[in-house]
């Protein structure tokens, strides 16, 4: 092998060994990103769960006094009913 064709070779292997490394770092990079999004959603949506869950259970206390039977009554009379 003359001296030319091993200074090739070696600018080719080194060459390829840039961009390999180059590449995993971009697509690290990418995955980095993506997690960062997704970190990001999924606090959001574990917020507007809270929220709903909060409001699940302020309703939840309404509609059990509203389905009780004195619940009832006392919209009924809220309405205009009068007790026979």
């Amino acid at each position: 092998m003359t001296q030319d064709k091993l200074r090739r070779m070696v600018t080719a292997l080194t060459v390829a060994g840039t961009l390999l490394i180059v590449t995993l770092l971009g697509v690290l990079i990418f995955q980095w990103v993506k997690i960062g999004v997704q970190e990001h959603r999924k606090a959001e949506l574990q917020a507007k769960y809270q929220a709903q869950q909060e409001i699940n259970r302020e309703l939840g206390e309404e509609f059990e006094f509203v389905t009780d039977d004195i619940g009832k009554m006392n919209e009924a009379m809220l309405q205009g009913w009068v007790k026979p």
